[in-house]
C-alpha cells in the first residue's frame, strides 16, 4: 500500500449552530498559520491481583474531553470580540461640544474621549464671557486620529478648558464584559502532501477561552495569538455514529 501523507492549509471558519444540529452563516477566520485538535481521555487502569505482577489487565473510559488551539493573524473586529470576550460595536460619527479637559501644565498631553477628530475648538471656564485658545499657539493637535492635543500656552486664561469638535466613525471592542458563547467551528482543509486533496472538520460546540497573550508591539513579522477552546458533547447528536458528538472528519475523495 502507497502512504499517503498530511501537510495542512486551509480556511477556518466559525458560526453558530442552529436548530437543525448544523451551522448557519459560517464567518472565515482569516489567516490562520497552526491549528490542532486534542483529545483526552479519563482512563481507569485495572491491575489484576493473581499473576504476583499486578498487570494491567483492563482499562475503562471514564470521561472523554477535547480541545481545539488555533492561531491567529487576521486582525479582525470579529476576531478580537471573541478572543477578549467583547461585543464588537460601531461608535457612530458625531460631535461634542463642551467636553471638560483635566487641569493642565504646558506640555502636557490631553487625550480626548474620542479619535479621528477635526474642527477643534477650546474655550476657557471664564464665568461671563469664555475665551478662546488660539490653535497653533495655545495648543495643537498632536495626532487627529488618536484625539491627542498637546497643551503649549495656558496663559491667564481659566480652567478647566473645554472641547468642541466633531469626530469620525470607530469601532469599539470592549474587553471581558461578555459570556463564554458556543460556536460551530470548521476547518476547510487541503491536504498539500496529496495534490491538496480536499477535507472538512468541524467541532460541533467550541467554548473558547480567552486568547492567551495579545502582543501590541512586535520587532518583525506580524503577531500571532494563540486562541483554545474546549470542544463540548453535543447532546442532541445522541448515538450518530455518522456525526458523533464531538466532532468529525471528512475526507472528499473517493475510498480506495
Amino acid at each position: 500500500m502507497t502512504s499517503v501523507y498530511f501537510s495542512g492549509q486551509g480556511s477556518v471558519m466559525i458560526g453558530k449552530q442552529q436548530s437543525s444540529g448544523f451551522p448557519g452563516v459560517l464567518r472565515r477566520m482569516g489567516n490562520v498559520p497552526g491549528m490542532s485538535f486534542t483529545p483526552k481521555l479519563d482512563v481507569f487502569k485495572h491491575q489484576e491481583s493473581e499473576s504476583g505482577a499486578r498487570s494491567n489487565d483492563m482499562n475503562i473510559i471514564l470521561g472523554r474531553e477535547a480541545e481545539i488551539s488555533i492561531e491567529l493573524e487576521a486582525w479582525d473586529r470579529k476576531n478580537l470580540a471573541l478572543e477578549f470576550l467583547g461585543a464588537d460595536a460601531v461608535v457612530n460619527a458625531g460631535t461634542v461640544t463642551a467636553e471638560a479637559l483635566p487641569t493642565v501644565v504646558v506640555g502636557d498631553l490631553v487625550p480626548l474621549k474620542h479619535g479621528r477628530i477635526s474642527t477643534l475648538v477650546i474655550t476657557d471656564s471664564a464665568a461671563e464671557t469664555p475665551a478662546t485658545l488660539v490653535a497653533n499657539t495655545d495648543y495643537e493637535i498632536d495626532d487627529a486620529i488618536y484625539g491627542h492635543i498637546l497643551i503649549k500656552n495656558i496663559a491667564t486664561y481659566t480652567q478647566p478648558f473645554k472641547a468642541a469638535y466633531a469626530y469620525d466613525e470607530s469601532i469599539n471592542i470592549p474587553l471581558l464584559t461578555e459570556n463564554l458563547s458556543t460556536n460551530w467551528v470548521r476547518f476547510a482543509g487541503l491536504n498539500t502532501a496529496a495534490s491538496n486533496a480536499k477535507l472538512l472538520v468541524d467541532y460541533y460546540k467550541v467554548q473558547f477561552e480567552t486568547s492567551k497573550v495579545l502582543e501590541l508591539i512586535q520587532d518583525k513579522g506580524v503577531a500571532k495569538r494563540s486562541l483554545i477552546g474546549t470542544v463540548l458533547i453535543d447532546t442532541a447528536k445522541k448515538n450518530d455514529t455518522t456525526l458523533g458528538q464531538f466532532g468529525r472528519i471528512q475526507l472528499l475523495e473517493d475510498a480506495a
